[in-house]
């Protein structure tokens, strides 16, 4: 005996040349998602590296400030036990503040180096260009706003901005049109 069984409803409604056409079409905007998602991934990590290097600046600033003022006390105690006002151990304790503030300016220092060649490593292509070794100036200041967040709007625009949510909603769209196919 032969038997011959012949699906009565295959490509009844999708046929395979429609099938391929949906799946590449959905692979299509699957691909636009992961590059939208690449995109916001390199504008989201040179907007974290700009800040960095501002806030490492600022730091660096503070840590002036900080040995300028340890300088201050300093003279103003060595005045002071010249006048006989004080005793010789403030000297030494101020001294070692003094030093202790340096070194944690030292330290500002370097973080600036690291942050503005970690940024300078985002932004060019060439670290032989002569880019490298100019100094980058930040023009933008942090903004900080007590506005109220409409917490709704927010999570509709994070759900809209988030390109790897479409990615895979895209995907089982793809896996619900093959399963419907075959």
């Amino acid at each position: 005996g032969i038997s011959y069984v012949q699906p009565l409803l295959r490509n009844f409604r999708v046929d395979s040349k429609r099938h391929s056409i949906n799946v590449a079409k959905k692979r299509l905007e699957q691909s636009d998602a992961t590059f939208r998602t690449l995109v916001n991934a390199t504008i989201t990590g040179v907007q974290t590296a700009y800040w960095d290097y501002v806030f490492t600046l600022r730091n660096q600033q503070n840590q002036v400030a900080n040995v300028a003022l340890a300088r201050e006390n300093l003279r103003q105690v060595e005045v002071r036990i010249a006048a006989g006002a004080a005793a010789p151990l403030e000297r030494a304790e101020l001294a070692t503040e003094l030093a202790n503030r340096e070194g944690e300016l030292l330290l500002a220092t370097q973080q600036v180096s690291v942050a503005e060649n970690a940024l300078k490593g985002l932004i060019l292509r060439d670290p032989l260009s002569n880019e490298w070794s100019q100094s980058i100036v930040p023009t933008d200041r942090p903004a900080f706003g007590s506005d109220p967040v409409n917490l709704d709007a927010a999570l509709k625009d994070a759900m809209d901005n988030r390109f790897e949510l479409r990615s895979l909603k895209l995907q089982n769209e793809i896996n619900a049109a093959d399963i419907r196919f075959y």
